[in-house]
């Protein structure tokens, strides 16, 4: 479920006009809504999600991370940055860095 509700965002997403500030907010809010809705899904969907998909969703491992306070999750988080490609993995160590501060709050 939480994979094809992801999927139809990522879509939705490529479509998004990124210098509409509120266009980007309302995107955040939805990845953010289906993100926080199980842990396990969430998970799993790190687990599966391609390296385009873990760029867009990296977007918001900061308000999931702090949602959830889960190591696990931030460890799926790690390891589905990690099968990126070492461009991508680079960029989104920021991304990473503020899922693992959330985590401490």
């Amino acid at each position: 479920m939480i994979t094809k509700q992801m999927k139809e965002l990522y879509e939705q997403n490529k479509k998004r006009d990124n210098d509409n500030p509120d266009a980007v907010k309302d995107m955040w809010k939805k990845q953010i809504t289906v993100l926080c809705a199980s842990l396990p899904d969430t998970i799993e969907y790190l687990k599966n999600a391609s390296p385009d998909e873990i760029s867009y969703v990296a977007e918001v491992f900061d308000d999931v991370s702090a949602y959830w306070q889960s190591p696990e999750l931030v460890r799926a988080m790690e390891e589905a940055v990690d099968r990126c490609p070492d461009d991508l993995k680079k960029l989104l160590q920021v991304d990473l860095k503020y899922a693992k501060e959330a985590l401490k709050k």
